[in-house]
């Protein structure tokens, strides 16, 4: 068995390979790295020999007869969408709820962001018109048709199949056909119809 030259904290951030942790493999079969002085910290030779670093683990792992893709495994939406959350007013992208209610957004009025509760996603709509937008920094910062001038709003709700009017209950396929179409029972009795779920 080769002698292990390092101990565990010593290694840097996990160095993958085909989305495979190769740091337990590098602690306990890694024979001694040429031209790594003695007692060096690893962070240190890897800095001035980040190739044969590389190189060297890769050869560690053959022999423990492990096979390691070529492509690093796809992130999928679901676990994009951990990552960070977003402003409802502007689209701002922050790790953490916490961060993003503590920072000013600039189009509350001086006032903090406020956080969208819908799905992260690839796309999203707004609840007054019904239009779509890849990202919800382009639909917050563009005017709504039927906002009076203000800004896009975004739907909580996300993209769907149907949707449902929160005050008659009919149902449309299209949030643009719902929202321009007039509701006989919107409370001021001159508005259109508006999607359940807001």
């Amino acid at each position: 068995m080769a002698r292990a030259i390092f101990q565990e904290r010593e290694l840097p951030a996990p160095i993958r390979g085909g989305g495979l942790d190769i740091r337990p493999v590098l602690v306990e079969a890694l024979p001694e790295m040429p031209r790594r002085r003695k007692n060096e910290p690893i962070r240190q030779t890897m800095k001035k020999h980040p190739r044969l670093l590389v190189s060297t683990a890769f050869a560690a792992l053959a022999c423990a007869g492990v096979t390691l893709s070529a492509q690093q495994p796809s992130q999928s939406v679901a676990e994009s969408a951990k990552a960070h959350v977003l402003c409802k007013l502007c689209g701002a992208k922050y790790p953490d709820v916490k961060m993003l209610l503590r920072n000013t957004c600039p189009r509350n009025h001086g006032g903090k962001h406020i956080l969208f509760e819908g799905e992260v996603a690839e796309k999203y709509i707004c609840e007054n018109c019904g239009i779509t937008y890849s990202s919800l920094k382009d639909l917050t910062r563009n005017t709504c048709p039927h906002g009076n001038g203000a800004a896009h709003v975004p739907y909580r709700g996300g993209i769907k199949t149907e949707y449902t009017c929160r005050w008659c209950g009919r149902k449309y396929k299209s949030l643009k056909d719902m929202t321009r179409t007039s509701c006989p029972k919107q409370p001021d009795d001159k508005g259109n119809h508006r999607p359940a779920g807001m």
